[in-house]
Parts: C-alpha cells; structure tokens; sequence
C-alpha cells in the first residue's frame, strides 16, 4: 500500500513544520557520520518524512534513552578517574 503525500495527510503549516523538523534531522545525521546514533536519526528522517509520526517520536525515544545511557557511563568513568568512588 503506498504512503499518501504529508499533503494529504496533514494542513499546509503543520507539513512545513514536520518538513522543517525533517530536515533537521537529516543536518543532524550528516554531523554525526554513521554510528547507531546516526542511524536511528536516519529513522526519524524517513519517518517523519512520510508522516509516520508515532514512528519518529518512538525512535527519537530510543535515541534519547541511548543519549542518557552514554551520559551515565562517561560521568561514571569520569568519577573513577578522580577517585571518587562515593555512590
């Protein structure tokens, strides 16, 4: 079943917005040159470039999730390198 154009799925500003969106997300996969990040950010482009909304906000999720656990690792990498061992 073929997908309908955003056109005709959503109002002319709210398909400037997701476009808008869309082409944020692709600058942003440009930056980051492959990597599981850049490929979930290539997700959320097609997504969002089809109007599979729900599927963009769900991988964005994911990408997120994944964000905060790399965050978490590197400041506790970083306490063990300054001997802060307190929990």
């Amino acid at each position: 079943m073929p997908l309908r154009p955003l056109e005709k799925q959503f109002e002319p500003k709210k398909v400037r917005e997701i476009r808008n969106l869309a082409e944020e997300f692709d600058q942003l996969r440009k930056q980051m040159k492959g990597g599981p990040a850049g490929y979930m950010i290539s997700g959320i482009h097609r997504c969002l470039e089809t109007g599979i909304i729900l599927g963009a906000l769900s991988i964005s999720l994911s990408l997120l999730d994944m964000f905060i656990h790399d965050m978490v690792i590197l400041h506790e990498k970083e306490k063990e390198q300054n001997g802060d061992h307190r929990r």
